[in-house]
């Protein structure tokens, strides 16, 4: 297999990770809450975006094994990739030009945002077992995993600086800038800061205005002055989401361009692919109720991939609720990135070493380890030592997962069967959050709900346990299209 064609279909994963970083991990959660929604009523935007998570994971759990179908009859892989990439890239780029209040539509264009990312995602990793050879699948895998860490981290780093520093990129003035910090800190007059503002420069005419006009008391004007303040950071984050757009296009290029998908032989109508695709559904179902070690690797991958899925979801809510500052939740986001990229690729070596499974059982024990300590966790020290180890563990335990279902699958039959691969990964995000709010309600304690979590584990490493990849690959090749 040509180095390029491995490459471009890798740097899909530096692409995309800018969005589930940058987007969903980190700003859009918070800035929908302060900016569209109602910064009031915490609970309220807490339950729509919940809602439109929901919405968008089901919407794609739910149609992924048919257009995994459907593409395969036509050697379309590619072109549902790349539709589904552009939208999740127009889609991120209309979070720029959304007004503040305007939650209804910032949440629409979010949800298919989201829907292009996941979408994206099925075909992308649809295309492993043809860009790779089935020996070479581990590294492959996991060297997409870990540039899509560094990519991801590289551009939120750039995104969370400009939202701390907003006066070194721009969005607001220097001495503005200062004059924020002394008022947040109390420590200038009010006579100080009406000079202060007379000598900004005339991008504040208006402020200034508001100033000299008389019209408005001190508290008054000094919420105007942060108010300012506030609105350059929001700027920021609004650019940061038209940043994500921007380099998710860029770096899409290489697949589109380079990454060749061979033809199924089929030369079919849409509606005639629609048809075939449909049967053909009927048929990978059965399928992989039929193959033993199929069902029963989904099986047990939607058990730990929930558990592991809930760590990263809840982990800042969680880490919140305990106390914890905003500044050091996204501290321990980036350092479970840029720690992840190097892991990643550790990981793959060590796999080499005790056998791929073996090492998705060590993957596994980690975050049995994480979720022991996060009962425990109590200092800001702990926290960041935890946010270590699931960088440790993270990128491994996906991408070997994603390689070792590749075994798996049939020849000509890769989007079929990854679509059902990401069925379950994105139904596997529903019992560890309940789970976990459920037992803490029922406790009244969070750490009892993070304890939780750990049966998730527990059941996913007996399920594969049972699975015998050996037999697996050898029943793959006989289901195999000629």
């Amino acid at each position: 297999m040509k180095k390029k064609e491995i490459w471009s279909w890798v740097i899909y994963d530096w692409a995309n990770s800018a969005f589930a970083t940058t987007v969903m991990a980190g700003f859009f959660p918070l800035f929908f809450e302060k900016y569209w929604s109602n910064p009031d009523d915490v609970i309220q935007s807490t339950y729509q975006l919940g809602v439109a998570n929901s919405l968008s994971s089901i919407i794609i759990a739910a149609i992924s094994p048919f257009i995994g179908a459907i593409a395969d009859q036509g050697s379309v892989k590619k072109k549902f990739l790349i539709g589904f990439c552009y939208l999740g890239i127009v889609m991120t780029g209309g979070l720029f030009l959304v007004k503040q209040g305007n939650w209804q539509l910032a949440i629409v264009l979010y949800i298919f945002a989201t829907i292009g990312f996941r979408g994206s995602n099925t075909f992308y990793d649809s295309l492993l077992p043809i860009v790779s050879k089935r020996q070479r699948v581990d590294f492959v895998s996991s060297l997409g995993f870990s540039m899509g860490y560094i990519g991801g981290g590289l551009l939120f780093l750039v995104n969370v600086m400009m939202y701390l520093s907003p006066e070194k990129f721009g969005f607001i003035d220097k001495d503005f800038s200062s004059l924020y910090v002394q008022i947040k800190n109390n420590s200038i007059s009010f006579n100080d800061l009406e000079i202060a503002v007379t000598g900004l420069s005339d991008r504040y005419s208006e402020l200034k205005t508001v100033f000299n006009s008389g019209e408005h008391s001190e508290s008054d004007l000094i919420k105007k002055v942060s108010n300012t303040y506030v609105s350059a950071q929001s700027l920021a984050i609004k650019t940061s989401f038209l940043m994500v757009a921007i380099w998710w296009a860029i770096f899409s290029l290489p697949l589109i361009i380079f990454v060749k998908e061979p033809s199924s032989g089929n030369s079919l109508y849409f509606k005639d692919s629609l048809l075939m695709g449909y049967r053909e559904l009927k048929s990978t179902f059965l399928q992989i109720r039929q193959v033993r070690e199929v069902y029963l690797f989904l099986f047990a991958y939607w058990l730990y991939i929930d558990g592991v899925d809930t760590i990263i979801s809840m982990a800042v809510k969680v880490g919140s609720s305990l106390g914890f500052a905003a500044g050091d939740l996204i501290t321990a986001l980036l350092m479970v990135q840029f720690i992840a990229f190097p892991a990643s690729l550790l990981y793959h070596r060590f796999a080499n070493k005790i056998g791929t499974k073996n090492a998705v059982f060590v993957g596994i024990a980690g975050y049995s380890l994480i979720t022991l300590l996060g009962y425990f966790m109590s200092e800001k020290i702990h926290f960041f030592i935890l946010a270590g180890m699931i960088g440790l563990f993270q990128g491994g335990i996906q991408a070997l997962s994603r390689s070792l279902f590749s075994r798996l699958v049939p020849s000509g039959k890769e989007a079929e069967f990854f679509g059902f691969y990401n069925m379950v990964g994105k139904f596997a995000a529903v019992i560890g959050p309940f789970l976990l709010g459920w037992i803490t309600v029922l406790t009244g304690n969070v750490r009892f709900g993070i304890l939780s979590i750990l049966i998730l584990f527990v059941l996913g490493a007996y399920f594969l346990s049972k699975v015998d990849f050996e037999k697996g690959e050898k029943i793959a090749m006989k289901l195999s299209k000629n």
